[in-house]
């Protein structure tokens, strides 16, 4: 029940902002300068392969790494805090991937 009153209330909130968004983009197109090419729709395309990308190598990191942490892990004896200890583990890993990334493709663009 909570779930559907966030959801409600987040896409109550999108409205304006799509509204407004679509509103300006009308606006930049028909003041846009002569020889500008404002940025289209399939411009982000690439920007959406890339986020799909990235949540699926989250996914399997979080899925794989975590069975392979589990003997590295310093806790042995306590379940519950090297649940905790492996998944920490993994998401930084996760993030270190992450930024060597973003930051390899920042410097090479």
């Amino acid at each position: 029940m909570v779930f559907f009153l966030i959801l409600i209330i987040a896409i109550c909130l999108l409205i304006p902002f799509i509204y407004y968004g679509y509103s300006y983009r009308q606006k930049a197109l028909s003041e846009m300068p002569v020889g500008y090419n404002f940025p289209m729709l399939q411009d982000f395309i690439l920007t959406a392969k890339s986020a799909i990308f990235f949540v699926g190598i989250d996914f399997i990191c979080r899925y794989y790494l975590y069975k392979l942490m589990i003997p590295f892990c310093k806790e042995q004896d306590d379940l519950v805090m090297r649940d905790i200890r492996c998944v920490k583990c993994v998401v930084h890993m996760y993030k270190a991937f992450y930024f060597l990334v973003a930051t390899l493709w920042g410097y090479s663009v």
